[in-house]
């Protein structure tokens, strides 16, 4: 159903990983350039944590829900006592949804359930909806799968993962990076901020024919020791990616989608205790896409290094698709959508 009024909609963005703001630094101008009109609420990060946000014009922050980690794996304790439930249900309650035809949630749980409480359209979009599917899955239990689940509900859901599995899912939604620079052979980028970073480098000094870029958010100035060259989170972490041989990431979903789509060596490591991490840890291994390791190891990470990619998939623009999907208003649809975009992924 088209209507000749511009589509307002709340986008709600899960704050808590940069995956889920870099999807809206896509899908957000792209739905404006369609003619919607969108406002943007932020949740699960402190407003003075978010940088670089100004294309987000006025937005709006909640407190929202999150997970704290401790030594690589989330912490149960950690999760309940610092999540305040009672002020998220409070900013569920009292979310003005009038003025918005549309509540769009990215795994972001303030928007999603007031607008399930008004019987609002909502459109869940995220990697975190692929798992109301039968996809490669591991470490889920009956009740951590049922909490994802209704983590952030919506009317309608699309799922992204790097396969459809015969299901609305679509392909990654990244800044499709440049392709065309020339690698640099052993050149390597390694973003593993949850290890001990002093482990991490004492086993990386040891294969002195490479080159490691190592980022963490712990790192403020850049130096170098050796064969190790540790940076701050800034634009050259973009720059390096696209010219690097190959990549060793924590098995989150949007930088390896970046690193599958440039066709470079990719090296997973899922955080303990994660359950998607450990699915999509299993997903790049039944799709051929790289190699994994379950702890840090030396062994592994020699293998990895002398092996050649596997696997390369060049994703399309589904940001463009999915926005102009969004503004046709025909949000049952969601065949004609997959189909198409899995067309076009290469």
């Amino acid at each position: 159903m088209k209507s000749n009024q511009p589509l307002r909609i709340l986008y709600g963005v899960q704050a808590t990983g940069q995956g889920h703001i870099t999807r809206a630094r896509s899908l957000g101008p792209a739905l404006k350039e369609k003619g919607a009109e969108v406002d943007f609420l932020f949740s699960g990060r402190p407003k003075d944590q978010l940088f670089a946000m100004d294309e987000f014009g006025n937005f709006k922050v909640r407190k929202g829900l999150t997970y704290y980690f401790n030594n690589g794996q989330i912490s149960p304790c950690k999760t309940f006592t610092k999540n305040n439930i009672f002020t998220s249900i409070q900013d569920i309650i009292q979310l003005n949804l009038a003025p918005y035809d549309l509540v769009v949630t990215d795994y972001e749980p303030v928007t999603a359930w007031a607008a399930k409480m008004r019987s609002k359209p909502s459109i869940g979009i995220g990697h975190q909806y692929a798992f109301y599917h039968d996809i490669p899955m591991k470490g889920f239990t009956k009740l951590t799968l049922a909490a994802m689940r209704y983590f952030a509900p919506a009317t309608t859901r699309l799922g992204i993962h790097w396969n459809s599995f015969g299901h609305p899912i679509i392909p990654p939604m990244i800044p499709l990076p440049d392709n065309s620079k020339e690698t640099i052979p052993k050149k390597i980028v390694v973003y593993l901020y949850f290890e001990d970073q002093a482990k991490l480098a004492n086993i990386l000094s040891s294969f002195s024919n490479y080159q490691f870029y190592i980022y963490s958010p712990d790192i403020k100035i850049s130096f170098d020791e050796g064969n190790l060259f540790f940076r701050p989170a800034s634009e050259m972490f973009k720059q390096d990616i696209e010219n690097c041989e190959g990549v060793i990431c924590g098995a989150g979903f949007e930088l390896p989608s970046e690193v599958i789509h440039l066709g470079k060596k990719l090296l997973v490591k899922a955080i303990k205790g994660q359950p998607e991490q450990a699915s999509n840890a299993l997903a790049v291994e039944k799709l051929g896409l790289g190699m994994v390791m379950d702890t840090l190891s030396k062994p592994i990470i020699s293998q990895w290094l002398q092996t050649e990619k596997l696997k390369q998939i060049s994703f399309p623009n589904t940001a463009e698709a999915v926005a102009e999907w969004i503004v046709n208003r025909n949000w049952k649809d969601t065949e004609s959508l997959v189909k198409n975009l899995w067309e076009k992924t290469l």
